[in-house]
Order: C-alpha cells, then structure tokens, then sequence
C-alpha cells in the first residue's frame, strides 16, 4: 500500500477525510475492518500490521476533515489549496540568503510573536491564540525588512492566510492605496478582488471579509499611521491568533494601535565586528587577499547610519570592476567627502 511507503520513508502527508471520519480510518472500523478481513486471506501478517499502523498514523496528523468546514466541497478545495501552497513556500519572500547575525534578532521576534521556535525551527506553532501587532523600527539599513522576510517564511505556515506588502510608503505615492488594498485582498483571500473605486470602499470589503481568518500581515516601510488605517487599523477586522507586523524609523507609528497586545522590537546598528565580518565574507576570498587591507577600508563605512546597505553596493560594484583593490580605495575616499544621501544615491545607481 502507497500509504505505509510513505509512513515509512517519512514523506510529507496531507490527509484529507472525504466522507470519513479519522476515528473509524483510526481503528479500522466499518469498511476499512471489512477489507482487511478480505487480505488477511492473501497477505502475511507483517504487511497487515504496518499496513494498518500507517493508517493509524495518517488519522493523527491534522489535516481537513470534510463535515467540519464550511462551504463543503467548494471550502474544502479553497482550504487544501491555502495549505499546499504554504507547504510548498510558494509565497516566501525572496533575499534571505547568506544572511549574518539575523539569528540573535529571530528568536527574540519569535518570542514577541507568541511563537514556540526552538534551534532555528517552529516547533508546535503558536503558543497563544491572542491577537498582536508587532513593530519593528530602527535606522535605514539595520535590516528590518530583511528580518520580517525570514520571519514571515518561517510562521507563514501557521495561519489561513498571509500577505507580505513591501515598500508600503513608495506604493502608495506611486500606484495609490487602493492598489495596495486590492493586493492585500487578493492575497488574504486567495483570489481574485472584485473592482474597488475608492479606498473607503477598499477599507469597508477587508473590514469585514477575514474576521475568521487567522491571519499573517506585514507592512513593509510605514512612516505615518495614516497609512495603516485602510489596510490593517485594527486587529478586530481579522480572526483570532492574527498577527501584523510593521516596519518602519520610528515607534511613534504605533501610537494611535489602540490594541491590547502590541510589541516593539528596535534594531540597533549591529556591532561593528559583526559587520566587519559581513564585509570580509561578502570580499576577502573573492577580491582582496589582504585581511589588513580589507579592515582599513572598512573603517569608512562603518561611520555611515546606512552602513549595511554602503556596504553590501560596495562589494557589488567591486565584483564588477576589473581593477578591484584600487577602485575600491577611490571608493572610499569618495564616500569619505560625500553626505550619507548623496552617497546612497551614488551607489543605488550602481546596482
């Protein structure tokens, strides 16, 4: 039988109950007792025991039971499509890789989340169904976006439905916040959105479209509560064990959260060391064979309040360049004269 193969070589199982309930696939009650009786007849002894062992083991792993959800057939379909979806990560944020120091913060946010997360793994999911709304906020380039983004991919699992906007701030003054809604809509619902002519309208159909949905937001880049309002105002407008996650420069966006539950999580500019040994990961066995060399020219940057970001163009523009060790060294000198803005804009052009 298939199912014991896959019990035994540990596969990923995703039981469905169409018609049955697990009790009786359980303890091989009614039909199933009835056909084991008939292979009794033609199997030996072992291959009925792990046959009936494998079934015992599916009936315990939760997955969808046909007569508890609602809608039926068209709910069940919705449900199963929702969960195979996050099984297979097909919404996980992209540029988490190669990552250095993020393992001190994602414990800590894992905590604040309600999350049971242990040696780098969720272990038994969330540990209180109450709602919150987490911040957090710290300088342009400490990394907040990025920690949201491994986050997400590593909870994303645990709610009926998930929506990660990134770059609220420069959407909205680009394609307008109704775009955003309609994108946070689609996500949550998992379809398509219908037509929404104002973001008055646009706040109305999420206000009151997930109130039993558990779900997984983040808002990537909010400066002003304003807007937050249309997308995600209150923590009523979605089901029980919902989360929101914000980021943004400062706490204050937070103020008006008029929520019971709402923690704030600062990123401090990582230790200097830490970054020196980003810099030299990211060059010394690809550019600079000097380690010397590379930490005076380090030096520069880790004066910068965007620091992160100075660094990661850097090493870009320096994989890029033929003669490295010395573009590198006008580099810094340039970055040295330059102001913080100018010299982001400088690089941004680069990449």
């Amino acid at each position: 039988m298939e199912v014991a193969q896959m019990v035994e070589w540990g596969k990923p199982i995703l039981p469905i109950f169409y018609g049955v309930e697990p009790w009786v696939v359980k303890h091989q009650k009614g039909k199933y007792g009835e056909s084991f009786i008939k292979h009794k007849r033609r199997r030996d002894a072992e291959t009925i025991r792990k046959w009936k062992n494998a079934l015992t083991h599916i009936a315990g792993i939760s997955g969808f039971v046909l007569k508890d959800i609602d809608n039926g057939y068209h709910g069940l379909l919705k449900r199963v499509v929702s969960r195979l979806w996050q099984d297979l990560r097909m919404d996980e944020q992209e540029g988490t890789e190669n990552l250095v120091g993020i393992d001190r913060d994602v414990p800590e946010m894992m905590r604040k989340l309600g999350v049971d997360y242990q040696e780098e793994q969720v272990v038994k999911g969330l540990k209180t169904m109450e709602s919150c709304v987490m911040a957090i906020w710290g300088l342009l380039g400490v990394g907040k976006t990025t920690l949201a983004k491994v986050v997400y991919n590593k909870i994303g699992h645990l709610f009926h439905s998930c929506s990660f906007l990134e770059d609220v701030e420069d959407e909205i003054k680009q394609n307008g916040m109704v775009h955003l809604q309609m994108k946070l809509y689609r996500d949550l619902k998992g379809g398509d959105c219908p037509e929404v002519k104002s973001y008055g309208e646009g706040t109305k159909m999420i206000k009151f479209q997930f109130k039993t949905k558990r779900i997984l937001i983040v808002l990537d880049d909010v400066d002003d509560f304003e807007q937050i309002k249309p997308l995600a105002e209150k923590l009523c407008w979605f089901g029980q064990g919902s989360r929101i996650i914000l980021t943004c420069r400062s706490k204050d966006v937070t103020v008006h959260y008029n929520v019971k539950k709402l923690e704030n999580m600062r990123l401090n500019p990582w230790i200097k060391i830490m970054l020196l040994n980003f810099f030299i990961s990211m060059l010394l066995d690809r550019i600079i064979p000097q380690r010397t060399t590379v930490i005076c020219q380090a030096k520069s940057y880790l004066q910068l309040e965007s620091f992160l970001l100075l660094l990661k163009g850097w090493g870009n523009i320096c994989i890029r360049r033929e003669k490295k060790k010395k573009y590198g060294k006008r580099l810094c000198k340039k970055l040295e004269r330059e102001p913080k803005k100018k010299s982001e804009t400088s690089i941004d052009r680069k990449l």
